[in-house]
């Protein structure tokens, strides 16, 4: 076997393993009827409709080009009545607070709508049946082009969540015509962040479960107030002389290619004298080893008078990514050492390039 040869081997046994990851940290979870395939006339099974004549299953075309008898399935949002609002829906349980959940969907417009406020939405439902947050993503600017396009809403499963709704609704005019129409649909589950606000104790006061810290001292779950409410930061303190701190967590169920945001909010501290604060993602392979990063400096949000302040980085995961690591990490100072820096509410979520979401089945 040539050189040659054996790099392209040595590859494909690493995509294979990648791919191995994948399997086991992606799932699709189950939406039922997902194409509208099932169903008794302009009812769709498994789906909720407020009005039949405003949110319906129809024989207008398809997108996944399937269809029960008589039917190529679809379900639309009509502006056929004047003034009034539709809307369907359906409601998945066993939802894990803190997983990403990704529909994926396709939407087409008609040049007659005359429709406004088209909304896909995930609302999330305690035990109490009770509405606690939602995600929503607008489909005004798709509801007059005639073609099909592919739309990805996501969201990360507050705490406390038990139920996701997955929903699409709109309003219709005085003047009516025309609907929106919807088709082709699959869900997705995979782990994001646990603990984003630290709000959950580990093994100790100062650790935040299933966050690493490299040591107490220099990393440390703290209640000096947060940004999401709850209390509870993470914080990077500069109390001993000349160390390092770091705090990270490791999420799996990566796919190369996509595109990976985490959000967080930062807080300044009159008494700072580090430096080096940094916020990084780094990308490990199937054994868990480095092949990429993207990091930020932190610096300039250290010092007293910067208030809580909102920053997103942004990196694509490299061929052969399998987990991605959220990290932290600052240095303390040689000599008078003090203050600390402030992290709390963090989001991780992914999207595919050009909007196209890559689905592992």
């Amino acid at each position: 076997m040539n050189s040659k040869t054996s790099k392209q081997a040595a590859i494909g046994l690493a995509l294979i393993a990648t791919l191995a990851a994948l399997q086991s940290a992606v799932c699709e979870v189950t939406l039922y009827n997902p194409s509208f395939d099932d169903g008794s006339g302009n009812d769709a099974d498994n789906w909720t409709e407020n009005t039949l004549d405003k949110a319906a299953r129809q024989t207008w075309g398809t997108h996944d080009e399937g269809g029960g008898p008589g039917y190529t399935n679809l379900m639309s949002l009509t502006a056929f009545n004047a003034g009034t609002y539709a809307e369907f829906y359906q409601d998945i349980t066993n939802i894990v607070p803190g997983n990403i959940y990704s529909l994926s969907f396709w939407h087409e417009g008609e040049p007659a709508w005359s429709g406004s406020n088209v909304t896909a939405r995930f609302i999330w439902i305690d035990g109490d049946s009770a509405s606690i947050d939602s995600t929503a993503m607008d489909l005004d600017d798709h509801t007059l082009l005639s073609g099909w396009t592919n739309r990805v809403l996501d969201g990360v499963a507050p705490n406390h969540a038990k139920i996701l709704r997955v929903q699409f609704d709109a309003q219709c005019p005085g003047t009516t015509a025309g609907a929106t129409k919807l088709d082709d649909m699959s869900l997705t589950e995979w782990p994001g962040l646990y603990n984003p606000g630290f709000a959950v104790e580990g093994d100790a006061f100062s650790d935040a479960d299933r966050w690493i810290e490299n040591s107490i001292d220099g990393a440390a779950r703290q209640d000096w107030g947060s940004h999401d409410g709850d209390g509870f930061m993470m914080s990077l303190p500069s109390y001993s002389i000349a160390t390092y701190g770091e705090f990270y967590q490791v999420v799996g169920g990566v796919t190369p290619g996509h595109i990976y945001s985490l959000s967080f909010w930062q807080t300044g501290d009159a008494n700072w004298t580090g430096s080096n604060a940094t916020a990084r993602l780094i990308w490990l392979n199937s054994t868990s080893n480095t092949i990429d990063s993207a990091t930020m400096s932190l610096d300039a949000w250290t010092l007293d008078g910067a208030g809580w302040t909102n920053h997103i980085l942004k990196g694509q995961a490299p061929l052969a990514a399998a987990s991605i690591r959220v990290q932290f990490d600052a240095q303390s100072p040689v000599s008078s050492p003090g203050g600390a820096v402030k992290i709390d509410e963090l989001t991780l979520t992914n999207v595919a390039p050009h909007g196209t979401l890559l689905l592992l089945r």
